[in-house]
């Protein structure tokens, strides 16, 4: 009679266990997942977690674009556009003169992401005011770290937002879609003798394996004084 009372209450214990280790595994799986599969085994970086608060600072930054054919050439030839991609077919038939654009962003890291961790720095981006020609959605307003130095720490950034079809002198300069934003990190600027808070502007042309992106202008990013 003991054994037959003993083996459900062994049952119910074994169960219990086998259920708290399987939901042990899926914390584990699910940060890593979170964290990234360097940082399950590498400690987090107070260097990179600096740079990425500074990137994610709270009063956010003001951005001066110019897009348009002497704005895209100027930058080609420049060390800031590091891949030297070509200029778009838009920009480079553009009879028209270069077109302003004045915004203001702030960067968002990832919800529940350590903004220390050496290989996922990432989030969302939001637009500080109205614009006539961008604007923010969950599948194309983002951020991301596309280069890190030998320590881990972020050197450059892409963000992109919804832009509409920019139409200047009756041709479309950009057409809609997203508009992607290449910046090197304000350290890395200096390190490199770079204008302070200049950079690139891209649109991605195909949709294929290999990403393919297309010069359309240049800006200039600086802190946005805080709001009194």
């Amino acid at each position: 009679m003991l054994a037959f009372a003993i083996a459900p209450l062994f049952a119910m214990f074994s169960s219990r266990a086998s259920s708290k280790i399987q939901s042990q595994r899926v914390a584990r799986r699910t940060l890593v997942t979170r964290m990234g599969p360097i940082d399950a085994f590498w400690p987090r970086s107070p260097a990179v977690a600096e740079c990425v608060e500074a990137i994610c600072r709270e009063d956010g930054w003001d951005i001066r674009c110019t897009l348009g054919f002497e704005a895209a050439r100027g930058l080609r030839s420049r060390v800031e556009d590091k891949t030297g991609s070509l200029l778009s077919a838009a920009v480079r038939e553009s009879t028209s003169g270069d077109v302003g654009l004045q915004f203001a962003v702030a960067f968002d890291l990832e919800s529940g992401s350590d903004p220390g961790s050496r290989s996922r720095s990432r989030g969302t981006v939001r637009l500080l005011g109205t614009s006539r020609y961008l604007s923010t959605s969950s599948a194309t307003s983002d951020w991301k770290v596309t280069a890190r130095d030998d320590d881990d720490v972020p050197t450059a950034i892409r963000w992109r937002l919804h832009c509409t079809d920019l139409v200047v002198g009756g041709s479309a300069l950009v057409q809609e879609g997203p508009l992607y934003f290449d910046a090197f990190t304000t350290t890395e600027r200096k390190r490199r003798g770079l204008e302070v808070g200049c950079g690139r502007v891209v649109v991605r042309e195909g949709w294929g394996l290999i990403e393919k992106f297309e010069t359309v202008g240049r800006f200039k990013i600086t802190p946005r004084n805080p709001l009194v």
